[in-house]
């Protein structure tokens, strides 16, 4: 990952967000904006993950912040704080990497009991997210994060969902991935 994401707006080293978390250095970009890590300057110096999205998405962070903070779920990852200045969300820091790449990385040592185990951790999440009035319409195994040899697994970027009865045109997400009634 190059040190020099060119997001509008983007964020810097050093840079305070929702006034107690600092900006350390950039993560990755994706097609909606850019993540940082950074860390909780109050108390624990823990390390957090910044989402800033791109120009554009104004207030989707802000959504994303809400709906992510309805939930309180040991599959889910945690939201800290909103920064409505900078449109930025703080979220918890996951040691591990998305499941995609831990199933590339295992090979066959990715076996079916390890599959089930990670899918029954998602559907536990899925019902937590579902329970909260929401659906998250993009799960896929670039939006799962699993620490090493499984031992937590958690649903993340929550940018597509929306509350139950809500519908938007055209549909969000990932085709392959999202729920097949949205294309209704």
């Amino acid at each position: 990952m190059s040190e020099n994401i060119e997001v509008q707006g983007s964020l810097k080293p050093g840079q305070l967000i929702a006034n107690n978390y600092r900006v350390t250095r950039p993560l990755g970009e994706g097609g909606f904006g850019a993540v940082y890590l950074g860390e909780n300057t109050t108390l624990t110096q823990q390390k957090v993950v910044i989402k800033k999205l791109k120009g554009g998405e104004r207030g989707a962070a802000a959504e994303e912040a809400k709906m992510m903070a309805s939930l309180n779920h040991p599959n889910v990852v945690h939201v800290y704080a909103y920064d409505e200045k900078n449109d930025c969300l703080v979220m918890e820091f996951l040691n591990g990497m998305s499941l995609v790449d831990y199933a590339t990385t295992r090979g066959a040592k990715f076996d079916l009991l390890q599959a089930i185990r990670a899918c029954e951790e998602v559907a536990l999440a899925l019902r937590a997210i579902h329970g909260a009035g929401l659906v998250h319409r993009d799960i896929k195994p670039e939006n799962v994060m699993v620490g090493e040899d499984l031992e937590w697994v958690k649903v993340i970027d929550m940018g597509t969902a929306l509350r139950v009865g809500r519908t938007v045109n055209p549909p969000a997400g990932t085709a392959e991935f999202c729920p097949p009634e949205q294309f209704d």
